[in-house]
């Protein structure tokens, strides 16, 4: 299984970070870093590049679809799955254009994400 080595949860909600952390830790990725907004996800990013980040669609000052261009800016191979309560057509289009990579529902099963991102860990980083 390739799992990455480390990962940053941008999300306005504590217990959001803390779901996705433990999530991400029982899949192997030990190194996870947190934002509280776009503004805190740019700067970690830019600190710490780790090699996923999860960035909320939603967060008050700089919302993720705001975050999105400046962290690919950063890096333009950035892998960035984007967090969202509402999975719209035109925030998924919209996520898509602006070069995220995936997308993952809030209220999605725990098991569920687990075999969705490491099936997409596997396209991405691949197997050595």
């Amino acid at each position: 299984m390739a799992i990455p080595n480390s990962a940053l949860v941008a999300d306005d909600e504590n217990h959001i970070r803390s779901y996705v952390r433990i999530i991400l830790n029982h899949l192997g990725i030990e190194t996870v870093y947190e934002a509280k907004s776009g503004a805190e996800a740019i700067e970690s990013f830019r600190e710490n590049r780790p090699e996923v980040v999860f960035l909320d669609i939603n967060m008050p000052g700089m919302t993720g679809l705001e975050a999105l261009p400046r962290i690919l800016e950063i890096d333009p191979d950035a892998v960035v799955l984007m967090l969202t309560g509402h999975a719209s057509r035109h925030l998924v289009e919209g996520s898509a254009k602006a070069g995220a990579t995936h997308y993952i529902r809030k209220d999605t099963p725990q098991q569920e994400i687990k075999t969705m991102l490491t099936e997409l860990f596997n396209d991405i980083f691949g197997e050595d």
